[in-house]
């Protein structure tokens, strides 16, 4: 990842806890079939219920929407107060999302690593505290012999 993409995500990401709770339990949603008058018509409808829902809505606003590289239109995301911060948390999101997938991928990767290692260090643990066993064995024995010599010396 380059730097200036690690930048851009480090600072998406500290934004991140402050876009979130501008998505309020979102679901996908879509129109029937629907020829373009009746598409303007319907959208027209959720602009109305936009501005009856915001009191102070100046007459003349900014639509917020999210666009490709080629200039097509991915999503409206309105021209309420908050929609701007919507749609800069949605680009965000899509492009911190190849990051975050490498990420899980990684740790996917990782995983079956962790649990050999965990294996690995339980096994040796097991090792130690057998042969710690027997030192200690070894001790008391030779404790035993010393403590058997002490009592005969006069």
């Amino acid at each position: 990842m380059t730097e200036v993409l690690r930048d851009e995500l480090g600072e998406w990401i500290a934004q991140a806890k402050q876009f979130l709770p501008l998505f309020r339990d979102p679901i996908w949603a879509g129109t029937g079939e629907q020829n373009d008058r009746e598409h303007l018509r319907d959208y027209a409808n959720t602009l109305a219920k936009t501005r009856a829902t915001f009191d102070l809505l100046p007459a003349e606003t900014v639509m917020n929407f999210i666009v490709d590289e080629d200039d097509k239109v991915i999503a409206f995301t309105g021209n309420s107060p908050d929609a701007a911060d919507r749609a800069k948390a949605i680009v965000g999101f899509i492009r911190a999302m190849p990051e975050i997938i490498h990420k899980l991928e990684e740790f996917r990767a990782l995983v079956p690593d962790f649990g050999a290692r965990i294996a690995e260090l339980i096994e040796h643990n097991n090792d130690q505290l057998m042969e710690n066993r027997a030192q200690r064995e070894i001790i008391r024995q030779q404790k035993a012999q010393i403590d058997f010599l002490l009592s005969k010396v006069p």
